[in-house]
């Protein structure tokens, strides 16, 4: 996979999500943003899913509107990523913090794994 955060990390990832079974009609739209702090000035300090009934899109934005707000350092994304960091250890350890209930989060799981856990496609394990 490309350097994270850039545009071409932001192609394959938007590839792959398009790749994976959409959630369903019974799936509520809902956007998430991932704020970081500490990023290079080169790279989106914010990374947008949409999830919809028809599909998973990702795009470089920062969304004051979304439904749920992820807020994380750039390095503990970025380890995140790479698979030398895992969530629930992020979470536990305050790393991680949620804006929108962590709740909300959970059926989403697989998508931001393909963005953040270093997963290629919903459904890896």
């Amino acid at each position: 996979m490309a350097s994270f955060l850039s545009p071409e990390w932001f192609s394959q990832a938007g590839e792959q999500l398009a790749l994976s079974p959409p959630p369903g009609a019974e799936t509520v739209e809902r956007t998430i943003m991932i704020s970081m702090t500490d990023v290079p000035t080169s790279m989106a300090s914010a990374l947008t899913l949409t999830v919809s009934p028809t599909g998973v899109t990702l795009d470089a934005t920062h969304r004051d509107e979304a439904s749920v707000v992820v807020l994380l350092s750039y390095e503990d994304a970025l380890a995140l990523s790479s698979g030398t960091l895992e969530s629930a250890t992020a979470l536990r350890d305050g790393r991680i913090k949620v804006r929108g209930g962590l709740a909300a989060l959970t059926p989403l799981g697989p998508w931001l794994q393909v963005v953040l856990g270093g997963s290629t496609s919903v459904g890896e394990d």
